[in-house]
């Protein structure tokens, strides 16, 4: 069994287990929303919100400079439609979940942006007017269309024209992240052109420089890809081979920029111009707009390249859910080994998991940095299969433990959602007591290490039979085990991490998987805040939660803020266009099983619901 080399990991895989790393605190600024406070102090919150994981997605250049895909729109001004939450307090303007840091790729603009934990675990809900955020909180976000749709508005950036010189243009007229910094006369001159259009209609220079163009991007199309960068020797080596096509391409594009530039009087705003900065600002431009070109090209090869490695979305996930260990086992190991994706699961809550030993829906690993190498390397770290090398940073991945085990679950607010029925509490604590407490004891202090066996519980089990399936003729949890081993190793090394500081990361923990064949059962803390229920997201409301499976909904809306204090949980009938639609009869889908408390009367299952509020 030998892992495949990939480079840039997409984005459509959600965060294994994500825990956010922490770093430098930006200066204090005033909040710009309100939180529900929950154990992290302003400064801790922001570092939790936009802290580098080695997560590498594009340049912050591009993002600023990139259209959707339609054109419409700036595609970082579209981030809401996926679930990001807006962040007008960081200093680049990006929402929660995203970070900017140096890259590791030297063809690249220098700050990329990468996604962080923060962008599934800070959620939201709204009531009555009002709207209020909870850090470590299930977010919506929509990963899978996140990927299509930055995937496919730099595919129209690059296969267009028009397209590719307004964003050649627009990067020029970023001095601070665009080409102006090592081309000023190329970036000067990108800023006097007219859009492709005019630019065709012009001139005859400018007619020239569109025909070009056109013939530019038909030839850029017609070429191999150049995917493989940085990481490893063997990456660097495979880069350097498809590096000679590029050349070669190069030299067939190159431009006449003297001759061109000895009629550069067609274009007004060159008439004051010397034929040599003319000439100098065509050679620039040109070189900008060919390595943009092909870069971008390259990034979108990657990326549907790695989906389409990702294997069939059997299931779709949709805001808030994702297959995570489905991705994993067909990304990280040979095309032999891949099934289909058809185990997706909610985002998981991050308080009340410091002393949980073994995590996961199925309690399956006993692995700190093992987990959170992978959420670096499924947030879109660069990372080479055979090598076992990636740009994650795990000293940043393991201040993430600390942090994380400070986060407290989010006490029921009584001032906005409702006061609390003293009675109907005390009668539901009692209901708890008798029906619920051997599983899920109201105190966290000591959680056990319970696994409710698929035949008990009786829920969907496709994520626990999915992660059963042998790979390479063992357990998934041992490949699985073994590979994040090497990660880790190679990831300290290239940090510099010694023995006493890797113990230190490791906190006892034994670093190890296991198959278990059922569902973790955890303590209840802020389950209030963690709607939809049950592992797969299958369940709306904990009123629903307390029916009889039959009794579930069949379909619901999924990707909403709105809450319902009543039954407490998505409010899915807020008269609202769906964002996506959870269909429950879907195999990997189905709200069926934990029917405890099912058979009590009404009245006992709102004390129930009364209580939980209290948790």
């Amino acid at each position: 069994m030998r892992p495949r080399r990939v480079g840039l990991r997409p984005l459509t895989i959600a965060l294994l287990g994500c825990l956010l790393p922490c770093g430098a605190a930006p200066a204090a600024e005033p909040e710009p929303h309100a939180w529900l406070e929950n154990g992290l102090s302003a400064a801790e919150r922001r570092r939790f919100h936009h802290v580098a994981i080695g997560s590498e997605i594009l340049p912050l250049a591009w993002l600023d400079a990139l259209a959707t895909a339609d054109g419409e729109r700036r595609f970082r001004d579209d981030l809401g439609r996926y679930g990001f939450l807006p962040d007008p307090a960081d200093p680049h303007g990006l929402p929660i979940g995203l970070s900017v840091a140096e890259g590791g790729d030297p063809l690249l603009p220098a700050q990329v942006v990468g996604i962080t934990c923060a962008a599934c675990h800070v959620g939201e809900i709204t009531h009555a007017g009002r709207t209020v955020r909870i850090d470590g909180m299930p977010n919506t976000l929509f990963i899978e269309e996140f990927s299509k749709g930055l995937t496919d508005a730099m595919a129209a950036t690059v296969e267009h024209p028009r397209r590719l010189l307004e964003f050649v243009k627009r990067l020029a007229a970023e001095r601070s992240g665009g080409f102006g910094g090592r081309r000023p006369d190329g970036a000067r001159l990108a800023e006097t052109l007219p859009g492709f259009d005019a630019l065709r209609g012009g001139g005859e220079l400018e007619a020239e420089l569109a025909a070009r163009l056109e013939r530019a991007v038909t030839k850029l199309g017609e070429e191999p890809a150049m995917e493989l960068r940085g990481v490893s020797a063997a990456v660097r080596a495979a880069g350097a081979e498809a590096d000679k096509s590029w050349r070669h391409l190069a030299g067939e594009l190159a431009l006449d920029a003297r001759r061109l530039a000895a009629r550069a009087r067609s274009l007004p705003a060159l008439a004051r111009e010397s034929e040599e900065n003319v000439a100098r600002g065509l050679e620039e431009l040109w070189a900008e707009t060919i390595e943009t070109g092909r870069l971008l090209r390259g990034r979108v090869a990657l990326l549907r390249r790695q989906m389409q490695m990702a294997g069939v979305r059997a299931v779709v996930g949709g805001p808030g859910r994702v297959d995570d260990f489905g991705f994993a086992r067909n990304l990280l190991f040979t095309p032999a080994d891949m099934r289909p994706v058809d185990a997706p699961c909610s985002v998981p809550v991050l308080w009340g998991t410091a002393g949980v030993r073994w995590q996961g829906w199925d309690g399956n690993n006993d692995s700190a940095m093992g987990r959170n190498l992978a959420t670096a390397i499924a947030s879109g770290a660069i990372f080479d299969a055979p090598s076992a090398t990636s740009t994650a940073l795990p000293r940043n991945l393991a201040a993430v433990e600390e942090l994380a085990s400070r986060i407290t679950p989010p006490r029921w607010p009584e001032e906005w959602l409702g006061r609390l029925d003293g009675p109907r509490v005390e009668r539901g604590k009692a209901l708890f007591r008798a029906r619920c407490q051997d599983c899920h004891p109201a105190d966290s202090a000591a959680p056990p290490d319970r696994v409710v066996p698929l035949a008990e519980i009786g829920t969907d089990p496709a994520r626990a039979a999915a992660f059963a399936v042998p790979l390479g003729g063992r357990p998934f949890a041992a490949a699985i085990e073994e590979t994040l081993g090497r990660y880790r190793k190679l990831a300290y090394e290239r940090a510099g991490v010694d023995a006493a500081e890797a113990d230190r990361f490791g906190g006892g923990r034994s670093e190890r998987w296991r198959t278990t064949g059922g569902y973790a059962a955890r303590p209840l803390p802020g389950i209030w805040a963690s709607a939809p229920y049950l592992h797969n997201g299958s369940v709306p409301t904990l009123d629903d939660l307390l029916r009889p499976p039959a009794e579930r909904p069949r379909s619901f809306a999924v990707g909403g803020r709105h809450f319902d204090p009543v039954r407490v949980g998505l409010a899915v009938d807020d008269g609202r266009p769906p964002i996506f639609v959870l269909d429950t009869t879907i195999p990997g889908n189905r709200a069926m099983g934990h029917d405890y408390g099912t058979d009590l009367p009404e009245a006992d299952r709102r004390d129930l619901v009364e209580f939980l509020k209290t948790l």
